[in-house]
């Protein structure tokens, strides 16, 4: 997949992308500092979505399907995580979907795999910002 950003060439002074190629794939991640010096996703792997680059990060790649978030939202929930924001993004004319959740606690192993478990998840990954 050949991305908008692969050059790394941000849209904007205060942006920065990043893309990275493994083999024949090709990753990429565009990013701000924005008000107060706050750090901020604004899009990945071609697809716009703002979120808050901090803390944990949940990154789930989905069908576009009805009931997803749902799902995400009701599993975390039973597990006592706390989401404290969801961002959502798709491709344009597309069922492929990103979704990014900051969550106040780490994610274990177990409910990260009930996550990949739900049929419309592709990928289901965390990451921390120290």
């Amino acid at each position: 997949m050949e991305s908008k950003w692969s050059r790394c060439e941000a849209p904007a002074a205060n942006s920065l992308g990043v893309a990275l190629r493994n083999g024949g794939e090709t990753a990429s991640v565009l990013g701000m500092i924005g008000v107060n010096n706050a750090l901020r996703v604004l899009g990945v792997n071609n697809i716009d979505i703002e979120a808050p680059l901090k803390g944990v990060l949940l990154l789930i790649r989905n069908q576009d399907v009805p009931g997803v978030i749902g799902r995400v939202g009701t599993l975390l929930g039973q597990h006592k995580i706390n989401i404290a924001n969801f961002a959502l993004g798709r491709l344009q004319d597309s069922t492929e979907a990103i979704g990014i959740v900051n969550v106040d606690h780490k994610v274990p192993p177990e409910v990260l795999a009930e996550l990949r478990a739900i049929q419309a998840v592709r990928q289901a990954r965390v990451v921390e910002i120290r």
